[in-house]
């Protein structure tokens, strides 16, 4: 997926996906801006960070979002409202006849936010620092599917880290366009990575209703040092990527 550097945000038509992205370090002269359009719950959970930094990075991911959905809305950012599901995950609560079908996702992750809007399908968006260190192998083991383990470990130990953040990235996406959060179990689907093509697949001896259904997944780089996935309730997966600056 190429990145388009844009200032202006068009909503997504059909059954395509628009995914934005933004950096924190390029929007940081617009903080005040951002804060000024983000809810009173919002503004409260900022303060709850006990970082600045981390204050700041939440303001500029929730701020994003606001301005991402009221352009492909049509209002203010201000004016957009969320409800919550029964796992936490997002929605728009309705805005007249604006919000009908529109689905969005969130992830941000060091100083970078994605933003996912998809008008008809469910979808999922994660995004995940490459050089973030973990325990490969322990962590494979315990939370992946055993084909994903296996292969991640066959790999040569310098391209475990990349194999595991991929299939991470995969994962979180749909689980996240799911919307059942970690109710889920991650061992409970598998990601199969074949050449440009990356599938989601069914474990054996483990049931995922939600597998049933099409879906379709895309891992994407995002910039240097950052991985990306989207995940869609849709049988072929169209996504356009726009840099915002």
């Amino acid at each position: 997926m190429q990145w388009i550097r844009t200032t202006s945000i068009k909503p997504p038509e059909g059954r395509s996906i628009h995914i934005w992205q933004a950096d924190f370090v390029e929007w940081s002269d617009r903080g005040r801006i951002l804060e000024s359009i983000l809810s009173g719950d919002e503004i409260d959970r900022a303060g709850r960070f006990l970082r600045s930094g981390d204050r700041d990075r939440y303001v500029f991911a929730h701020g994003v979002l606001r301005t991402v959905l009221a352009a492909c809305l049509g209002c203010e950012p201000a004016s957009v409202s969320f409800v919550v599901g029964p796992h936490d995950k997002p929605f728009l609560k309705p805005l007249g006849a604006h919000t009908r079908g529109c689905h969005f996702n969130l992830s941000h992750s060091g100083d970078r936010v994605l933003v996912a809007v998809s008008p008809e399908d469910p979808v999922g968006v994660d995004l995940e620092m490459v050089s973030r260190r973990v325990e490969v192998e322990s962590l494979s083991r315990r939370f992946f599917s055993p084909a994903e383990a296996d292969h991640i470990l066959a790999l040569p130990e310098e391209g475990r880290q990349a194999a595991f953040i991929d299939t991470w990235v995969c994962k979180e996406a749909f689980i996240k366009a799911v919307g059942e959060g970690l109710t889920m179990p991650l061992d409970s689907f598998s990601v199969s990575f074949d050449q440009d093509a990356t599938r989601l697949m069914k474990c054996p001896h483990r049931e995922n209703p939600h597998l049933d259904r099409p879906w379709s997944i895309l891992r994407f780089p995002v910039a240097p040092g950052y991985a990306g996935a989207v995940a869609a309730q849709v049988p072929a997966i169209r996504v356009a990527g726009f840099h915002l600056d």
